[in-house]
């Protein structure tokens, strides 16, 4: 990346992604990679065109069927990870 942006770039070291969001809030973090774009993270973020775009991926038991399109889980229970 570094070479790509032309810019001395150093790398801020957090634990957990709060960490990284609050250090961007604060200025002491100016890049983030593969953040999702929300109302509230355009108050305090520039974005610029996707560098990567990749699709959802659902992890299942091996007696689940192979899952092509998220429309085929309406009406199914799903669980996912808490944020934070």
């Amino acid at each position: 990346m570094r070479q790509r942006v032309g810019l001395s770039v150093k790398l801020f070291v957090a634990h957990t992604w709060d960490e990284h969001l609050k250090a961007s809030m604060a200025g002491r973090c100016e890049i983030l990679s593969f953040i999702n774009r929300t109302l509230e993270r355009d108050k305090w973020l520039i974005f610029t065109e996707p560098l990567l775009s990749d699709t959802n991926v659902l992890i299942t038991s091996d007696e689940v069927p192979f899952i092509s399109d998220m429309a085929g889980l309406k009406g199914k229970i799903i669980s996912q990870p808490l944020a934070g």
